[in-house]
């Protein structure tokens, strides 16, 4: 645990210590911040709906361009090798760079907390679908940062990881679309039901509207455990 907690806080520290860092949060922050202030004067409604149904998307980017230095930059300025030849094992390695990226990216989405804070002094929003969707919001950040470190251990190119994981993480939420997985399913309903239940956005839309399933919670941990322990066989192949 020590070596983890240690491995975290060289990770989260790195990031305060990058201008990419800031300049991904600035931008972040900027774009759904534009998008939740044009749909709230258009609309003119207290809620967040239009807000939660695009953020997986702005994530895509988010998490591949945060993702995509956390093993490749190792492997390419080779302190990797240092690392895994300190007392820590590849599970400690990898748990700790995960959870201090993934401690930087919430803060990011912590930014956005002013905007449910305006709904509340500008009128009466409903709070089960605003507490949903930032509870789906931690679990996809969760999910998509495990992929992303997972591509990142296979190439020590920071580019072609920010596109392997950006490619993934379109096409899991592209299939939640209904065009898409309803022509699937007139082809073949199985595998359109098959396509439909992978895609973050169909789980992701449950929760952001307030409910809390437990089959897509579980789907999330079940998705963001499956790539961490491919990222932990990666490292322990190079060790």
């Amino acid at each position: 645990m020590r070596a983890t907690w240690v491995i975290f806080k060289r990770e989260f520290g790195a990031y305060f210590n990058s201008t990419i860092a800031y300049v991904f949060a600035i931008v972040f922050f900027l774009t759904v911040g534009g998008v939740y202030v044009l749909f709230m004067f258009r609309e003119g409604k207290a809620d967040m709906r239009l807000f939660f149904e695009l953020l997986p998307w702005f994530f895509i980017w988010l998490v591949s361009g945060v993702s995509m230095r956390l093993w490749a930059e190792e492997k390419k300025v080779g302190t990797q090798e240092v690392l895994l030849t300190l007392p820590v094992t590849s599970l400690q390695a990898v748990m700790g760079k995960y959870l201090g990226a993934l401690a930087f990216m919430l803060l990011c989405l912590a930014l956005t907390f002013p905007f449910p804070l305006s709904l509340y002094l500008l009128g009466t929003p409903d709070w089960g679908p605003i507490i949903g969707g930032y509870l789906a919001a931690v679990l996809v950040l969760a999910m998509f940062l495990a992929i992303g470190a997972f591509f990142s251990s296979v190439t020590q190119n920071q580019i072609v990881a920010f596109i392997l994981t950006a490619l993934v993480l379109a096409l899991l939420s592209l299939a939640g679309i209904p065009p898409v997985y309803s022509n699937i399913m007139a082809i073949q309903r199985e595998v359109g039901e098959f396509v439909r239940w992978v895609a973050v956005t169909y789980h992701f839309g449950n929760i952001a509207r307030g409910i809390v399933d437990s089959r897509d919670v579980i789907y999330a941990l079940s998705l963001a455990a499956f790539f961490l322990y491919l990222n932990v066989a990666m490292v322990e192949g190079r060790r």
